[in-house]
């Protein structure tokens, strides 16, 4: 399967921007498109997305849900790495979390996520990250989450589009910056995600990190970002995808666990009985130097549905409450 590149160009303000090429920043190594082939998931002779798991939703059984895994780096930034989903198959969610390179010089837990989100227009799941501060060469796990009509009503990816919705809204630039995006009436969220538009020449390039992705409703996607000891303005943009109420059930679950230092990490989610996953969500709160999100994801080495969400400090230690969220759905007009 061939993986599309997200595009990126440089702003007017030199940010990074989420839908436009960009060069390499120097004193960077930037991780190549390859998977891991040491992974137990993958055929080095057949690298790209694989099958990890499909269910069979309940509720009418006319829909299937289909997570797609890839993994990318070793690198100190990885950048606008893209999963590309089969064809048949629409995107609504997806996640992604840093690994440290095990044996990797420099291999230290300071890096965090900087993007995770939908391109819906080219039907995959992006994501991006970087170390902060110093070297710290890493891979980025990426799982996007497709969609597809098995039976009834809009049968094919072009037919169930027309009864999505896809928007994203950027914030304005600020150390900490935050968006907000809500879909029209008479849509429900299945997914979103969030770019952070960090600066990559200037004054400013030392990077904004992601704090928050998460459903803030049925309707609406929140998102934010904050420098960290470097001054780093930004903005971040807020993406959602949506799907037309009367077709889905859609139900919002939130975990929640104080950190006192370190790594934190919120109570794995599970859906209910009948629902699936469509797109996991994170955030973190701090009460000092601050913390930011390292895992947004829905793990690959299981077969049970679950949502794991990762927060840290970094350079000085700082308390706080890391959030899980999970969407999960089920199908309930798509067979009528």
């Amino acid at each position: 399967m061939k993986r599309l590149i997200s595009i990126c160009i440089v702003v007017s303000l030199a940010f990074l921007g989420c839908e436009e090429r960009l060069t390499s920043p120097p004193n960077f190594n930037l991780g190549a498109n390859t998977i891991n082939s040491t992974h137990p998931n993958f055929n080095i002779k057949n690298p790209g997305p694989v099958k990890i798991n499909t269910v069979i939703l309940p509720g009418g059984y006319c829909t299937e849900v289909k997570y797609f895994h890839a993994i990318f780096g070793p690198a100190e930034v990885n950048r606008h790495q893209t999963l590309t989903i089969d064809p048949e198959w629409v995107i609504i969610g997806g996640g992604a979390e840093v690994q440290p390179s095990p044996g990797v010089p420099g291999a230290i837990p300071g890096a965090f996520l900087t993007e995770s989100r939908p391109d819906f227009a080219n039907n995959a799941w992006v994501a991006s990250s970087k170390s902060h501060g110093g070297s710290g060469s890493h891979y980025l796990n990426i799982t996007a989450i497709g969609l597809r009509v098995t039976a009834g009503l809009y049968m094919g990816a072009s037919a169930l589009r027309s009864v999505m919705q896809y928007k994203a809204v950027t914030g304005a630039v600020a150390p900490h910056p935050t968006a907000t995006v809500t879909l029209d009436p008479g849509y429900t969220l299945l997914g979103g995600g969030a770019c952070d538009n960090y600066e990559v020449a200037g004054p400013f390039a030392a990077g904004n990190l992601l704090v928050s992705s998460f459903p803030l409703n049925n309707t609406t996607w929140s998102a934010s970002g904050k420098d960290h000891k470097y001054a780093s303005s930004s903005s971040i943009t807020a993406y959602a995808i949506g799907i037309q109420s009367s077709l889905v059930n859609t139900l919002i679950k939130v975990t929640a666990q104080y950190v006192p230092s370190g790594f934190g990490y919120a109570p794995q989610i599970v859906p209910d009985a009948g629902y699936v996953v469509s797109c996991p969500g994170g955030a973190t709160s701090y009460n000092g130097f601050g913390r930011m999100l390292r895992d947004i994801i829905i793990p690959t080495d299981t077969d049970t549905q679950s949502v794991n969400v990762i927060s840290k400090d970094h350079f000085e230690s700082d308390s706080g409450n890391v959030y899980g969220y999970m969407i999960q759905f089920k199908d309930t007009g798509f067979c009528l």
